[in-house]
């Protein structure tokens, strides 16, 4: 709630619209993080080596192997992820970047996959080295944690900077609401029978309404409203997949407290826990981690109290 009084205020609005929520504030500027895929690898590579050694040789590995392919250009397949390879237990990198800030994001992102794929290279049973949502995404999603210190290498002034950071903050706290709308919205259309379009419709705005859009005024947009939920591919082509993200944000959301306390503890937990893919349970990869598979709302309070610290920290 207090974000979007942030975004009105920085508007000038007295109300919120949803089409607001996207609107450019008069303060920000475009981030330009850097100005072609050799400058792009090269930065990447300093934030990599500058966290640890052990993710900068890794992505300094997949750089010589030329297993990147970032740039967009036509004809190429849409979308970023890390492929493992795993005759070679090597990664590959495939994106689309063209110079924007969720470009950076998204190799920072993918490095963190790809260091998994490098960790559990080793492992004598293959079918270990593939992981679950909760532990594949907390690989990565912690990655762009523990290099959010080091974007200054990105980003040289401190208005960018502070802007990339928090965006990336706010798409934290934001991500939460709608994740339990999406959770407990499946759990009602494919658990009951015969379900009317009337009565989606209708208990989607309600659960919309709990969790977060009680800040933004839909006043006019209501059935609109009423349908958001078909942005989300998820419900349709994955029924009952998407909270494992939220999941695994609470894992990395951990990783960078401990981070924060003592880095290299931090990342020897976080490479220990990565090293035994699936050979463990969810809860027992993240207790070698020294995080906890904890989703009550105690532990919600004080990853969510975190963020926002941080968060208003660079919203300055």
């Amino acid at each position: 709630g207090e974000i979007v009084k942030e975004k009105a205020k920085k508007l000038n609005l007295e109300k919120v619209k949803p089409y607001d929520l996207s609107a450019t504030s008069p303060d920000e500027v475009v981030l330009k993080p850097f100005e072609n895929t050799e400058d792009f690898i090269e930065k990447s590579k300093k934030v990599f080596y500058s966290v640890d050694k052990r993710f900068g040789e890794a992505f300094e590995k997949v750089v010589n192997k030329k297993h990147l392919d970032l740039e967009s250009r036509k004809g190429k397949a849409p979308g970023g992820y890390n492929y493992p390879l795993y005759k070679t237990g090597l990664p590959f990198i495939f994106m689309n970047s063209s110079g924007i800030h969720s470009d950076m994001k998204t190799l920072m992102h993918e490095t963190g996959h790809a260091v998994h794929t490098i960790a559990v290279k080793d492992l004598f049973t293959f079918f270990y080295k593939s992981t679950p949502s909760e532990v594949a995404e907390f690989a990565s999603m912690g990655m762009e944690l523990l290099t959010y210190d080091r974007w200054d290498i990105f980003y040289k002034d401190e208005q960018s900077l502070k802007q990339a950071k928090r965006k990336h903050l706010e798409s934290i706290i934001d991500f939460f609401p709608w994740c339990a709308v999406v959770d407990k919205f499946q759990h009602f259309i494919y658990s009951k029978e015969n379900i009317n379009s009337s009565e989606r419709k209708e208990y989607f705005k309600n659960i919309f309404n709990e969790f977060s859009e009680k800040f933004v005024d839909w006043s006019d947009y209501e059935d609109y409203m009423k349908i958001f939920y078909h942005k989300q591919l998820h419900i349709f082509e994955q029924p009952f997949y998407y909270i494992e993200y939220g999941i695994a944000q609470l894992g990395a959301l951990q990783l960078w407290i401990n981070y924060r306390e003592n880095p290299k503890k931090a990342i020897d937990d976080y490479l220990s826990a990565l090293k035994v893919g699936s050979s463990l349970s969810i809860a027992e990869v993240y207790k070698r981690a020294n995080v906890k598979f904890d989703f009550s709302e105690k532990m919600m309070e004080k990853l969510i109290n975190f963020t926002y610290d941080e968060y208003k920290k660079v919203n300055c």
